[in-house]
């Protein structure tokens, strides 16, 4: 049996009922573009440790030149590939085994100043647009893009001051559906929502017609379209434009500044763990750690 045709197999017996099916879709896009070009054509059995060494070091580090997560995504696609093969006892052994994951450079955080924080709240404000207030929503929640989009007035309880998050966007092709649960299990959370957020949301929520919080229309927004929204907005006052993240990252930061502890934070951003959080935000927490210390000189 070649590679191509177990991986074939493995997709449609192993995979696409057992994972979201944006997983599949990725599982599959990775094999496509990085794997089966390079050793579909193999026998399963003749694939060698040299073999999958070459195609993540030579071929995909070397010569595509791609992203260290993206070669580690590959790398973890053919583990699973190849292990499965040896469960089944098609082959005595799992050629990846022993392959070690390539080194990746985490990349800089994006974080907006106090100051332009400021200019990015009196933008939205000046605007006028309800659909706007969802930067507003996000900078205060830390959800991410695909979540804020996700969220229904279901979701919103003004009595207890909370808000839940239970799904998040995934299709760019059509804002009606392509909507599945949170990243992780953990992204599954309630969040307190501050008093000026509660207000917004209020004031949304008299305008409403439709079951999304954020709409355009009486029907949901694309993730491409807000993100462009929030671009032409920082472009308008005259701000280096950042991704939309920047605001999550911005919120996470600003309560590490208020002195709020990494188990809380994880939870809040619907981290797996708090070293997640903490590897992540290790900047702030240095500036945290920084206040305290000098309150304590102060007090000498």
């Amino acid at each position: 049996m070649k590679v191509q045709d177990w991986a074939n197999e493995w997709l449609a017996v192993y995979i696409k009922n057992r994972v979201k099916n944006r997983t599949y879709q990725k599982y599959q896009q990775v094999l496509t573009s990085h794997v089966l070009p390079q050793i579909g054509d193999k026998e399963l059995n003749n694939v060698r440790a040299h073999d999958i060494q070459q195609l993540i070091y030579v071929e995909l580090l070397e010569n595509k030149k791609l992203a260290g997560n993206t070669i580690n995504i590959a790398l973890a696609v053919c583990k699973g590939l190849f292990s499965s093969a040896e469960d089944a006892e098609i082959i005595p052994k799992n050629p990846c085994a022993r392959i070690k994951r390539v080194s990746v450079e985490e990349k800089n955080i994006e974080v907006f100043t106090v100051r332009e924080q400021h200019r990015l709240e009196c933008g939205v404000r000046e605007d006028g647009r309800l659909r706007m207030f969802g930067i507003l929503i996000s900078l205060y929640t830390g959800l991410r893009l695909g979540e804020l989009l996700a969220l229904t007035w279901d979701d919103v309880d003004f009595q207890r001051g909370t808000l839940t998050v239970n799904k998040t966007k995934v299709s760019q092709s059509d804002a009606e559906t392509g909507y599945t649960s949170p990243k992780t299990k953990a992204s599954t959370r309630t969040i307190p929502i501050p008093p000026n957020v509660i207000a917004l949301l209020k004031l949304m929520k008299r305008h409403s017609t439709c079951k999304w919080v954020v709409e355009y229309n009486g029907k949901p927004i694309h993730e491409r379209g807000y993100q462009a929204l929030f671009e032409r907005l920082q472009r308008r006052l005259n701000m280096r434009p950042r991704g939309f993240h920047a605001l999550r990252h911005t919120f996470a930061t600003r309560a590490m500044e208020c002195g709020t502890d990494c188990k809380t934070l994880s939870e809040l951003m619907g981290h797996s763990n708090a070293m997640i959080t903490i590897n992540r935000y290790t900047h702030s927490l240095m500036e945290t750690k920084r206040k305290a210390i000098n309150k304590i000189a102060r007090r000498d």
